[in-house]
């Protein structure tokens, strides 16, 4: 199963579910994007979205760098999530969805204020929290869905390569 998470601009949402995702669905293959991510805006992550990596222990499974959204991200998805109905909007309206993708729109709420403002540092980190809650809530009930269905893929693939 592959999983693409789609924000505004790949460092804190969408970078927080995909290093998630990654730590507690080892066999999937999750990505992540930014519909509006740009060279010279955006840098690796931001301090805050880091910070929760941090503590959540999955600090190793972040991607690198942020991407901006293709099409050819949404390619060989089979589900698109992205974090907000803006979002969904912009996403429907740039590229095609594939017939075989499901595409779900989860609320999560972006921080409000500038990365680099370290005078508001406090309000910011407990900002963040909230919102990372909210995503990991969304992200928790995902994975209890999601298990059965890669058991079940896993057993398909395993009388198949019995039946060979």
């Amino acid at each position: 199963m592959s999983i693409h998470f789609i924000c505004r601009g790949n460092m804190f949402r969408s970078r927080l579910a995909e290093g998630y995702l990654r730590k507690h669905l080892p066999q999937a293959i999750i990505s992540s994007s930014g519909i509006d991510a740009s060279n010279g805006l955006n840098g690796h992550i931001c301090w805050y979205a880091q910070c929760i990596a941090d503590c959540h222990n999955f600090a190793q499974h972040l991607s690198s760098t942020w991407t901006k959204t293709t099409q050819e991200h949404l390619q060989d998805a089979d589900v698109i999530i992205t974090l907000d109905a803006s979002i969904t909007k912009d996403v429907l309206s740039r590229f095609t969805i594939p017939s075989h993708s499901n595409i779900l729109s989860w609320n999560i709420s972006d921080v409000e204020g500038v990365q680099h403002d370290y005078h508001h540092a406090p309000q910011l980190l407990q900002e963040a929290g909230e919102n990372w809650n909210v995503l990991k809530t969304k992200l928790d009930a995902f994975i209890a869905f999601s298990l059965p269905l890669f058991v079940e893929e896993i057993q398909e693939g395993y009388t198949r390569h019995c039946q060979q």
